[in-house]
Parts: C-alpha cells; sequence; structure tokens
C-alpha cells in the first residue's frame, strides 16, 4: 500500500479528533480508529470489507464470519509483518485488557480508542503487526 503525500499530518490530525471521544461500536472502536488510520495515510477506504454494526455483539458475529481480528486485518492489508518491524502508522494486534485488537503503532507505543480516550500499549507487546 502507498502511502500519500502528508500522510504523517494527515494521521496526527486522526488522532487529534480521537482525543477525549468517547468508544462506541461501529463509529469509535479499534476497527473504526484503524481504519480511519489507514484511509488518513493511503486515501483507500477498507470499511466497505466488514458491515455496519453498533453493538459488541454483531461486531463479534461479522469478525466470527471473517475469521476473527487476525483475519479482518490480514483481509484488509495483506500478511503480517514481524512485530520489530512495525513502525510509524503500521497496524498491530495487540492486547488491552479487552481481547484482541487493532492498534497503530506510533513507534515506541501503539494506540486505540478507550472508554474515554486513546489508550496505549507497548509496541514490542503486539501480537502480530502489518505494514500499511
Amino acid at each position: 500500500m502507498t502511502r500519500i503525500v502528508g500522510w504523517l499530518e494527515a494521521l496526527e490530525e486522526v488522532f487529534r479528533q480521537a482525543h477525549g471521544r468517547q468508544f462506541r461500536w461501529g463509529r469509535h472502536d479499534c476497527c473504526q480508529f484503524a481504519a480511519r488510520c489507514v484511509l488518513a495515510m493511503t486515501g483507500i477506504e477498507k470499511r466497505e470489507l466488514f458491515q455496519q454494526y453498533r453493538s459488541r455483539q454483531v461486531a463479534g458475529q461479522i469478525l466470527a464470519r471473517i475469521g476473527g481480528m487476525r483475519g479482518l486485518i490480514t483481509q484488509a492489508l495483506g500478511e503480517p509483518i514481524p512485530v520489530a518491524f512495525a513502525t510509524t502508522g503500521d497496524i498491530v494486534l495487540i492486547e488491552m485488557g479487552n481481547g484482541e485488537q487493532p492498534a497503530v503503532c506510533m513507534g515506541v507505543f501503539s494506540f486505540a480508542p478507550g472508554r474515554r480516550n486513546l489508550v496505549h500499549r507497548a509496541t514490542i507487546d503486539a501480537l502480530a503487526a502489518w505494514r500499511v
């Protein structure tokens, strides 16, 4: 996937818009945030790969059909890379206390929506990574 000119500034804007936002299934959750970041960096919309949802239950049903979170991310971004090779803007699969979820690598830390703001974990703790 090719990143557009100005991708870092576009990614930073997605992060600014996410700051302080409350978690909402299908609007501001880990998949929606990661997809907005990919769109900002590449100009390519990946959310058409899965139907709209507004609850944890429906999101779980979608993931079950597509091979789980790892399957969804692989379908959207291709084969994973070693976590040690993840760089700013890449997507990682990480455990943040609620099961495996995508997060956006920003170097040493990767970020995803939490209840009331973005939360972070050490990127090196990720289970898998995908190049954007």
